[in-house]
């Protein structure tokens, strides 16, 4: 079915024209070979600067690609420590938790043992307490005699006449 073209918008209407043209097979033809582009030709000096510079980068792959192992190494490392350290931890608190266990057993024991034990009689006098002796008095006599200051000098008045401050107040 052909459509008609006139419109700008296609449409279900057909061409009573066309539909008795036989289309003929569209041959398709091969696209025409690419040119093939000329190969740059490289001197021995050129070459050899070239093979240099593969050269070094090759070496400082390998140098990096080495220092990521290491680094990753490191952080395994790290990891496998924390892990370890958690788990010291956690036997730690286990072992705790196993002496608490026993120690509380012990005292449950012991516990039981003094339920068992007949009270004590009541006619039996209480220990007597242990009295500390009275601290000891010096002897007035041994006691170091105090040193003795020589008397006060004479103060030297500024005022004039060698007057004293007591001489002024009384005026």
């Amino acid at each position: 079915m052909a459509k008609k073209k006139s419109e700008i918008f296609e449409t279900d209407e057909v061409d009573e024209e066309e539909e008795n043209v036989v289309e003929e097979p569209v041959v398709v033809e091969e696209p025409a070979p690419k040119k093939q582009r000329k190969k740059r030709v490289l001197t021995e000096e050129q070459k050899e600067r070239l093979r240099e510079q593969l050269k070094k980068g090759r070496e400082t792959s390998l140098a990096n690609r080495r220092k990521k192992k290491q680094m990753t190494d490191m952080k395994k490392e790290k990891d496998k420590e924390a892990k370890d350290e958690e788990l010291m931890q956690h036997l730690e608190s286990k072992k705790l938790k196993s002496n608490l266990a026993k120690e509380n057993e012990r005292l449950r024991l012991k516990l039981k043992e003094l339920e068992t034990k007949p009270p004590p009689r009541p006619d039996t006098p209480p220990e007597p307490k242990k009295e500390k002796p009275p601290p000891k008095k010096l002897d007035p006599i041994k006691e170091p005699a105090k040193p003795v200051l020589p008397p006060p000098k004479p103060r030297i008045s500024l005022l004039p006449n060698g007057l004293s401050l007591k001489d002024i107040y009384r005026m």
